[in-house]
C-alpha cells in the first residue's frame, strides 16, 4: 500500500510538470503567431 502511494505521488508530480510545460509552449507560440499572421494579412 505505501509503495503504490509513493509511486502515485511521484507520477502525479511528474505528470503535471511536463503537461503544463507542453501546454504553455503550445499556447505561447500559438498566440503570437496568430496575432502576427492576422496583422500581416491585414
Amino acid at each position: 500500500m505505501p509503495l503504490i502511494k509513493g509511486n502515485f505521488n511521484e507520477t502525479q508530480q511528474c505528470d503535471p510538470s511536463p503537461k503544463i510545460n507542453e501546454i504553455i509552449a503550445s499556447t505561447e507560440p500559438s498566440r503570437p503567431t496568430a496575432q502576427l499572421t492576422s496583422t500581416d494579412t491585414f
